[in-house]
Order: structure tokens, then C-alpha cells, then sequence
């Protein structure tokens, strides 16, 4: 990272934004990172707001109020399938910590090989992003499931509601907690259910059918998610110290 791109951000941490807005826990994305990460659509949910400095003339974004963003996260449904309430429950060391783990527990070009799918297309994105409402459709050949994201909580846990026959469903919680030498991921899957007694009771009846298989999918998606993280642990090592070696530090006078 060089060059007046990396002078811009360093500016840009001397502002007049609280001032200006009355925004106290904020962040800010200029035109230029919004253009560049492709949701212009986003500065439509923020306050338009512009610095100027010297030699390198004003530089116009928007406005995030991160206490409201805080204050609405912390006001939605946490659904976690707890310990004690797990029908099926797996874990996995992985030797990247929780940030980079959370990409290939939740992106959908890691999930689809990990989890064995054919395909995978998500719908629903909030801006873009992943998160509550997000749908998941993976293929395994003619069958297609379908997962929603009823709770979202990044680097520590996601839960998914997978669409069952009979109008039934079971919750799946992945969580994330840091270790000594990279992150533990832990699967959490709740007891299939369907709302009518009769579904309910064929459902669960299915599924102490196929009960074996199933623990022996997971445990084996656990491993390939294992092996993928350590195919790519060279190309990790190798990006962070290509990055470290062109940061360059930039002092204001």
C-alpha cells in the first residue's frame, strides 16, 4: 500500500466529521472505496459529508452512524443452538484465526466445497452483504436445499435454518472461539421439527433413518473444511508478508 491513497486515509484520521454531523461513533467510506467495492447503493443509507486538506484538495464520502448500527444488532433475535440442546454436535481445529476462519465457515464459494454441494447461489444480501435473510440454495444433484440465515454474529457465530421435507426444519449454529494456535469451530445442529404433530413424528421418524449418515456428512465436512484452510495456509503466509512488506508508514507533520 503506497502512494496518495495511503496519505488520504492517514488525513482522513484528523476530521471535522463529529463536529459536522453530531456523529460520535462513526465510520466513513469515501466515494472512491464505495465505487471500488461496488455498493453505491449503500451511500443511500448514509449522510453525505467532505474534507478538505491541504496539497491533496477535498475528499468526499458518507457518514455511517455505527452507534445506531450497534444499537439495532444488538436489539435482533439471537437464535444459537445451545450445548444441551444439540442433537448432533461436531468440532474441528483450525489453524487460521477466528477472521479468516469466519470466511470459510460463511462464503459461499468455501461452503459449497466443504459441505459437498454441487452448486451454491445465495439471495437476499442486504446491500451486498451477507447476513439476517440471506438464502442459500446448494445443489446435490437433483435435490436442492435450502438454508436461511436467522442470526449473524461475525467471528463468534452463525446460525442457518435448513428447509426440511414436510414443511419441517432444523437450526444449525457454527461457533467460532479463538484458541492458542488458531480458532475451534464448533457445529451445533438442533432436532429436526415440524409445526404439525403428525409431520413432526414422520420427520423425526426419517431421520433416526438416516441419523449414522448424517453425523458422518458433518464430521467429513469438518475435514474438508480442515484441509482446505491448510491448502491455502502458504498462499495466507505469503499475502501477509507481502503486505507487510509494502506498508509504509506515513507521518503527518
Amino acid at each position: 500500500m503506497t502512494g496518495q491513497d495511503v496519505i488520504v486515509v492517514h488525513r482522513l484520521l484528523k476530521n471535522t466529521i463529529s463536529e459536522a454531523t453530531g456523529v460520535g461513533c462513526y465510520a466513513f467510506f469515501s466515494e472512491a472505496a464505495l465505487d471500488a467495492i461496488g455498493l453505491p447503493g449503500l451511500a443511500e443509507t448514509m449522510q453525505r459529508h467532505k474534507e478538505s486538506y491541504d496539497h491533496l484538495g477535498d475528499v468526499t464520502g458518507y457518514v455511517y452512524d455505527m452507534h445506531a448500527f450497534w444499537t439495532d444488532y444488538q436489539a435482533q433475535q439471537h437464535v444459537c443452538v445451545e450445548q444441551e440442546e444439540a442433537w448432533i454436535v461436531d468440532e474441528i481445529a483450525l489453524p487460521v484465526p477466528p477472521v479468516l476462519a469466519w470466511e470459510y465457515l460463511t462464503q459461499a464459494q468455501y461452503r459449497q466445497q466443504w459441505i459437498g454441494a454441487d452448486s451454491m447461489e445465495t439471495f437476499k444480501k442486504n446491500q451486498g452483504r451477507a447476513g439476517v435473510g440471506m438464502i442459500e440454495h446448494c445443489a446435490h444433484g437433483k435435490q436442492v436445499a435450502v438454508n436461511e440465515v436467522v442470526d449473524w454474529r461475525p467471528f463468534d457465530y452463525v446460525t442457518y435454518r435448513s428447509r426440511l421435507p414436510l414443511n419441517g426444519y432444523f437450526h444449525l449454529s457454527v461457533m467460532l472461539e479463538p484458541t492458542d494456535d488458531g480458532a475451534r469451530a464448533t457445529m451445533r445442529i438442533s432436532k429436526p421439527k415440524a409445526d404439525h404433530p403428525l409431520r413432526n413424528f414422520l420427520l423425526n421418524l426419517l431421520f433416526k433413518r438416516i441419523e449414522s449418515k448424517f453425523k458422518r456428512d458433518i464430521a467429513a465436512g469438518c475435514q474438508v473444511l480442515k484441509t482446505l484452510i491448510e491448502t491455502d495456509a502458504e498462499k495466507h503466509a505469503a499475502l501477509t508478508q507481502t503486505m507487510l512488506s509494502e506498508v509504509h508508514v506515513v507521518l503527518d507533520d
